[in-house]
């Protein structure tokens, strides 16, 4: 086959790095050497990928995050391991969080299975107690560890008295507020929380049914029960949405296995359905389960960075306001060509349109996180654009306020 034929087929149809990883692997295949290629071959070649590689660049900073004041954490690495480092911008300061040979083995007698530090990547982080302690959130689930002469580290949930771990099993798939008092759950379609001190719950919604529930996790091709939710900065409210994929199509797999074949069966809509899956905006005061829907259309499920609402981070496209009066938020169109900013009024519901992002191909925000920033103090927004062919950030120039 002719090369340049070759390469035009092949990138209308996987990603540039993953193509020319095919290319290296296929071509001589299609030279016909007569070579036979084993599972070997393919192995080493995909260890050449980024995913086999990453971790041999040592100080490639990710995750950077403000967590109050002029103070970030980020991941640094050095010979694959990871380490959490706590910045200060004032001060042009910067030091390890803890080390991360120790706090391992702590968070795995606190329950995570993982034991090699190198494998271990927090997703969120925040310090306790004069930084005596920290609260370090992997994989969805948090942990509170004590950071002194003896690393000790306890799963941030638990029950009244005599409460067993296998009655908490939908509560292990929480959302903790940020003040680490209450935690959101599902459960039957509908959000409940559950106060973390005394273990009382409460049920937030009550309409939630079967293809039409809150803050529940189905992009179609990854799917799981963790709660979809953004917490205000004062622990009070939390931005989610009811998911409607009633009238969405159904996607069906059967798995390959010793015996009878397993089928599972989930909402996935295909290219040319009329009905597909949406999203209807709403914010939950958890004091008083009031749910105040957003005054405007149902959205696509989808964000600035993927295909689902969620991508390899928490639900960024979401933001608060510092004092949880408004809400910032992006509305993407299915094609990923049109980026909406709007800000909502929390005790109202009404809706604001700030600016419109089109792009002719695919708009993305940022890679693994989006770029943008509510500023809400300052009544701006940091954006994120390739409009003139170069990453830039850019800052609006009137005031968001109405």
């Amino acid at each position: 086959m002719n090369l340049k034929l070759l390469f035009r087929l092949v990138s209308n149809v996987m990603p540039i790095a993953a193509m020319f990883a095919w290319i290296a692997i296929s071509l001589p295949l299609q030279a016909q050497t007569g070579r036979t290629y084993t599972s070997e071959d393919y192995s080493r070649a995909a260890n050449l990928l980024n995913a086999g590689t990453i971790s041999l660049v040592d100080h490639a900073v990710k995750r950077a995050t403000f967590i109050g004041g002029d103070r970030f954490w980020y991941l640094d690495s050095e010979n694959g391991l990871p380490t959490l480092m706590v910045a200060d911008a004032a001060r042009r300061t910067k030091a390890a969080a803890y080390d991360p040979l120790r706090v391992a083995p702590a968070l795995h007698a606190a329950g995570l299975e993982e034991t090699d530090p190198k494998r271990i990547h927090p997703d969120e982080f925040d310090l306790l107690d004069d930084d005596r302690s920290a609260r370090i959130t992997i994989d969805g689930t948090r942990y509170k560890c004590a950071l002194g002469v003896a690393y000790r580290c306890s799963l941030e949930l638990s029950g009244p008295a005599g409460t067993s771990k296998s009655s908490l099993s939908d509560a292990s798939l929480a959302d903790f507020s940020p003040d680490g008092r209450r935690a959101v759950f599902l459960r039957d379609w509908n959000l409940w929380v559950r106060e973390i001190a005394t273990g009382a719950e409460k049920q937030l919604t009550t309409d939630g049914v079967k293809d039409y529930g809150y803050a529940t996790d189905n992009a179609g091709w990854t799917h799981s029960e963790h709660a979809i939710v953004v917490w205000s900065p004062d622990s009070k409210m939390i931005a989610t949405f009811q998911q409607d994929q009633r009238k969405t199509g159904e996607m069906y797999t059967v798995s390959s296995r010793i015996g009878h074949p397993h089928l599972e069966t989930w909402k996935y809509p295909l290219v040319g359905d009329k009905d597909v899956t949406m999203i209807e905006r709403v914010i939950i005061d958890v004091d008083t389960a009031k749910v105040t829907r957003l005054k405007m259309p149902p959205d696509q499920h989808r964000s600035t960075l993927c295909d689902n609402l969620v991508c390899d981070a928490p639900w960024e496209d979401v933001q608060w306001a510092d004092d949880a009066k408004t809400l910032a938020f992006v509305s993407t169109s299915r094609d990923h060509k049109v980026a909406n900013m709007r800000i909502a009024d929390v005790a109202t519901g009404a809706v604001r349109d700030v600016f419109t992002e089109a792009v002719p191909t695919f708009f993305e925000s940022g890679y693994e996180h989006v770029n943008w920033r509510y500023l809400s103090k300052r009544n701006e927004v940091l954006w994120f654009s390739q409009r003139e062919n170069w990453g830039n950030l850019y800052c609006t120039t009137q005031p968001l306020e109405s």
